[in-house]
């Protein structure tokens, strides 16, 4: 699973507290093996005295992958936020990188769509080369490196799934500041705290495709009846040995909203009745 591959010059301008910068040179003219391990950018902080500081776009996110018995399934909201303004209703944060490998985005937009391009241009080289499809761990690693390598200047939480022909679908969590982990199901993003204990209790290995879509929509349901930063639709997508399917719930439809739960009519009205169980 060895490739290399020629690196193109490519423009980065990201973004973090100390206002933006511009990048003075871009990655190694080329690199080898299982995954590049000088994947650095340079950056050149902007003077202060240049006009226009504008303000990070958000995805202000909630993210979800899960394995299921022939693949993975993904989803995510779709709004995107500059602070407290919903800059995007409709957006797109799962974001193809091979053919058959996908990641949810979250963190700066900016940041992570560069990410993103950057690791599709590597595996459409990789698997040139090769005449297969690339593994989900090459992809993985990729999204690792760039991370890690350039932490100090990006902020991007990403989860990578996908299915290939050597070991199935899988997932991995790329989280801020780097780290690759392996695992079942993945949640992320700023909705992503208001859900993990719902996560846990529904969760179980091995779903169908049914059982996985309707636990990943549930997640994302349920954090967007929380998470003001999430909101808009719910964009999934299934990946298996057969292909890629699309699927998209608009809001109307949502499997869960917080205003229709009888429990947490309960909880807000002063005036009804409360049965504690002995």
């Amino acid at each position: 699973n060895h490739f290399f591959v020629h690196t193109p010059h490519f423009p980065y301008a990201p973004f973090n507290k100390k206002g933006p910068h511009t990048a003075v040179s871009a990655f190694p003219s080329s690199f080898a093996g299982n995954c590049p391990s000088r994947l650095k950018m340079e950056f050149a902080p902007v003077p202060e005295e240049a006009p226009g500081h504008p303000t990070p776009v958000s995805l202000g996110t909630s993210i979800i992958a899960c394995a299921f018995a022939g693949g993975v399934l993904m989803a995510a909201d779709t709004r995107t936020t500059m602070g407290k303004f919903i800059s995007h209703r409709g957006t797109n944060k799962l974001a193809q990188v091979g053919e058959r490998i996908f990641c949810c985005r979250s963190g700066s937009a900016a940041d992570t769509q560069t990410i993103a391009q950057l690791v599709a241009h590597y595996l459409d080289q990789h698997s040139i080369e090769r005449g297969k499809l690339p593994w989900v761990k090459t992809a993985a690693r990729l999204f690792q490196h760039l991370c890690y390598n350039n932490r100090s200047h990006i902020s991007a939480g990403i989860i990578v799934g996908g299915w290939d022909p050597a070991h199935g679908g899988r997932v991995y969590s790329i989280p801020l500041g780097g780290a690759c982990i392996e695992v079942p199901y993945a949640v992320a993003g700023s909705g992503s705290t208001y859900v993990m204990a719902w996560c846990q209790d529904h969760y179980k290995p091995n779903m169908t495709k049914e059982e996985a879509l309707a636990f990943c929509q549930g997640a994302i349901a349920n954090a967007i009846s929380r998470d003001h930063s999430s909101g808009g639709m719910i964009r999934a997508v299934t990946i298996t040995e057969a292909g890629v399917d699309n699927v998209t719930i608009e809001s109307p439809n949502l499997p869960y909203e917080l205003c229709l739960d009888p429990k947490q009519a309960a909880l807000t009205n002063p005036t009804a009745s409360v049965t504690v169980k002995a």
